[in-house]
C-alpha cells in the first residue's frame, strides 16, 4: 500500500489483523475485515487490480475465495503463495533434518506448476506473468548476517540464485486476469 499509493494510485486493503489494520490505514482506506465477508455489498469500489500476498494457503476454500475475489476485479489479480520448494526446506529434507516449517499453519501449498494448473483450469483464470522474488541460501543465521553486512547476500539471493535456480525461490507470484 505504501510503494502505491506514494505512486499516485489510490489503494485500499483488508485484513483480519487488528495491528496490520492500524499500521496499514496510513496509506490508505483499511477495514478490519475476513476474506469471506468482501463481497459487493461490503465494498464500495471497484478494482483495477487485487494484490492478495499470502491469504490463500490459510483459507479453508481457496477455489471459492479466488473466483469470489476474480468476481471483484475489472483488471487484474496478482496473488502470492510460500513456494513449498524455497531451498532450506529442500535442504533440510534431502537431509533428513527437521524443518521448522513455515506451512505450519497452512492449509494449502502449491509449487509453480500445481499453482497455474489450480489458477488456470480450477479457478478459470488466464495466467499473464509470473515472477519469482529471492532464492534463500540454506545457511547459518551468522554467515547470512556476516554476507549480509558485507553487501554479498542481495545480490546472491536476488541476482545470482534467482537467476540459476529460480524455482527454488521464497514465494510464487502470479499476475493474472479473468479470460472473459
Amino acid at each position: 500500500m505504501k510503494m502505491l499509493s506514494a505512486a499516485g494510485y489510490k489503494v485500499s486493503g483488508c485484513d483480519v489483523d487488528e495491528e496490520c489494520v492500524r499500521l496499514s490505514r496510513r496509506y490508505g482506506r483499511v477495514d478490519k475485515i475476513d476474506i469471506k465477508e468482501i463481497s459487493q455489498n461490503t465494498l464500495d469500489d471497484t478494482f483495477d487490480c487485487i494484490i492478495m500476498s499470502h491469504v490463500l494457503e490459510h483459507v479453508e476454500n481457496p477455489k471459492a475465495i479466488l473466483e469470489h475475489v476474480a468476481g471483484l476485479s475489472d483488471g487484474l489479480l496478482v496473488i502470492s503463495v510460500p513456494n513449498p520448494y524455497y531451498t532450506p526446506y529442500v535442504l533440510k529434507s534431502l537431509l533428513r533434518l527437521k524443518v521448522g516449517y513455515v506451512n505450519e499453519k497452512h492449509l494449502y501449498s502449491w509449487d509453480w506448476y500445481h499453482f497455474k494448473t489450480f489458477a488456470e483450469m480450477g479457478c478459470g483464470l488466464e495466467l499473464i506473468d509470473y515472477c519469482y522474488d529471492s532464492v534463500a541460501l540454506p545457511i547459518p543465521y551468522r554467515t547470512r548476517a556476516f554476507l549480509g553486512n558485507m553487501g554479498w547476500l542481495k545480490p546472491l539471493e536476488y541476482g545470482f540464485l534467482r537467476a540459476i535456480i529460480p524455482r527454488f525461490c521464497t514465494s510464487i507470484t502470479a499476475v493474472l486476469r479473468n479470460k472473459d
